[in-house]
């Protein structure tokens, strides 16, 4: 007769022999994976090299160079663009409509500091010749009245 020790010994190694057999499979499908993980990295990489190549021709100088020319219409700059640091610094809109007028700034804030006539008629000193005319006096009236209010002249 078979002696008990045989008995499992037996079951033993068929039960080995069944999970060698699953174990068998699991490794085929997993090397499988890894064949297809290892593919899927090979066509990145092939795909990386090409954009680079194509990111190294659109990024060319004379390609681009050429394609700023005739898209933006770019002119090289010349001694006309330049400009002095007076030109640069913002000046007083204030000051440069008296200018335009012909007037001193002093003498515009001297005129203007001067208390209003009681009437609608102008002081004497004003009516007399100036170099402002009078429609040059209400811009630069309104200006500086724009202006001490805080907002952009008119």
């Amino acid at each position: 007769m078979i002696r008990g020790a045989t008995v499992i010994s037996m079951a033993l190694g068929a039960l080995i022999a069944v999970f060698v057999f699953a174990l068998k499979y699991e490794v085929q499908d997993l090397e499988n994976e890894f064949a297809h993980l290892n593919r899927a990295i090979d066509k990145e990489r092939q795909a990386i090299h090409v954009l680079t190549a194509e990111w190294s021709h659109l990024n060319e100088p004379s390609r681009l160079r050429a394609l700023a020319e005739s898209q933006l219409g770019l002119e090289t700059i010349d001694v006309t663009h330049l400009s002095n640091i007076e030109d640069l610094i913002p000046r007083d809109p204030v000051e440069e409509l008296l200018e335009d007028e012909g007037v001193e700034f002093q003498q515009a804030v001297q005129r203007i500091d001067e208390p209003p006539a009681p009437s609608s008629v102008r002081p004497p000193e004003y009516q007399k010749e100036s170099p402002v005319s009078a429609v040059g006096f209400e811009r630069i009236e309104a200006t500086l009245k724009a202006l001490s209010q805080g907002g952009p002249p008119e």
